[in-house]
């Protein structure tokens, strides 16, 4: 069996390779020669004879044969010398050729000039209205000579300082500059601004540029705010209903954050009352408001914190202590007469941004069942015989509250109960 071999197919006019693809010499002096190499390689199965195209300037100089042959897979060099007796800036070109093939290599000879870099784009992204948002931009002079910026056409909500500096050459005390960005709006905005930076390089030397850049400015500035929020959907009160004494019930609401930075929260309840002071104090945890039954309705988390653009949770509980109940009779009370209403006040607050008051409303009332009838007469009953009475309970709450009413009957001895236990509708 013959083996085969990967032939790599050149795509036509692509049969060279020309590295560095051009040629730069920087920072240049007075009669002295440089010298940079490039380099040729056949790219293509078959012999290719290249020539060159000399540069019309004079400073530069090809050091080659006018015509080599390059066989498959080699390749042959090109010096490219320079040389001059007034440093100045040369910009020139060669062009090498071959049968199918022709590619125009780009030359440059630069002076010693200052070579002011920074960075060119300012992305502020999303910030905050009334409030000043920072940032530094270090100009760096990488040349050999001292430059010089100026900053103009300084845009709306920006202020940059300095605006304008004199950098050293590089490697000197002074080569770099640092400048202050600051973007402050009270009102929400957008801005894509273009500040012109005009620079010049002061060494003196004859055709020197002075170019001129700029930098790209952008950011957006948005109101922040807390929201309180239940099935999506802005709250400013809260309503439990009617419940028993020793029900719980929460209820949950979302603190929602409508800014690009995070927030701390502490939340609180405090009884609605006139003219109490508007600071409150702070509620007890929910089991020491069950064990203690000072405060009905809590709140947690009493702290926290809520992401830029984000949301957090908030449970609000509603637990009505139990009554002890010593005197009058459940089977004759009419649960709408012992109703108990209760009012509170939950506050959020935030150091940074606004604060929310939310109104807790909630009502508990006692049972109310009416057994009948309320004795039970079963007469002479002959021993292991049985005498049945049907009972019949009734749960007088019509509508308050929702929740059924759930009963249970002690066991007596020599009577049996069917149920014992189990739960009324309103």
């Amino acid at each position: 069996m013959r083996s085969a071999k990967n032939v790599a197919i050149v795509p036509h006019g692509q049969h060279l390779h020309v590295e560095p693809a051009s040629i730069e010499f920087v920072d240049i002096q007075a009669n002295m020669k440089y010298i940079q190499t490039l380099v040729v390689r056949n790219l293509s199965p078959v012999v290719k004879r290249v020539r060159c195209e000399p540069p019309k300037t004079a400073e530069f100089r090809l050091v080659t044969d006018n015509q080599v042959a390059i066989a498959p897979g080699l390749s042959i060099t090109i010096d490219v010398a320079f040389l001059t007796r007034t440093p100045f800036h040369y910009v020139d070109s060669f062009i090498i050729a071959a049968e199918d093939f022709k590619y125009e290599v780009p030359l440059a000879a630069k002076a010693p000039c200052a070579d002011i870099v920074f960075e060119s784009l300012i992305d502020f992204g999303t910030v905050i209205t009334q409030r000043t948002h920072q940032q530094q931009i270090k100009f760096q002079n990488e040349g050999l000579e001292p430059g010089s910026f100026e900053l103009v056409a300084m845009p709306k909500h920006i202020k940059m300082t300095p605006q304008s500096g004199t950098l050293s050459p590089r490697g000197r005390s002074g080569d770099q500059l640092i400048v202050l960005v600051e973007f402050a709006s009270e009102r929400p905005c957008s801005i894509q601004e273009i500040v012109e930076v005009k620079m010049g390089g002061v060494c003196g030397l004859p055709g020197l540029p002075s170019t001129n850049k700029a930098i790209h400015m952008k950011g957006t500035c948005v109101d922040q705010s807390l929201h309180l929020m239940l099935d999506g959907h802005a709250v400013h009160s809260l309503d439990f209903g009617s419940m028993y004494h020793g029900q719980s019930k929460v209820m949950k609401v979302l603190i929602v954050n409508s800014g690009p930075t995070s927030c701390s929260f502490n939340a609180q309840v405090t009884e609605d009352t006139e003219g109490s002071d508007a600071r409150g104090t702070l509620a007890s945890s929910p089991a020491e408001t069950v064990a203690k039954a000072e405060q009905p309705l809590t709140v947690s988390p009493f702290t926290g914190q809520v992401a830029a653009f984000g949301k957090t949770s908030l449970e609000f509980t509603f637990s009505p202590a139990v009554v002890a109940e010593e005197t009058g009779c459940i089977s004759t009370r009419e649960p709408e007469k012992h109703a108990t209403s209760f009012e509170y006040l939950a506050k959020v607050e935030s150091e940074e941004f606004n604060n929310l008051h939310l109104r807790l409303t909630g009502r508990a009332v006692l049972p109310a069942l009416k057994v009948s009838p309320d004795i039970l007469q079963f007469g002479k009953c002959p021993v292991h015989q049985r005498q049945d009475i049907v009972l019949t309970l009734t749960n007088l709450a019509e509508q308050l509250p929702p929740d059924f009413f759930d009963f249970e009957i002690p066991r007596v001895p020599h009577m049996t109960i069917s149920p014992m236990k189990g739960k009324l509708a309103p």
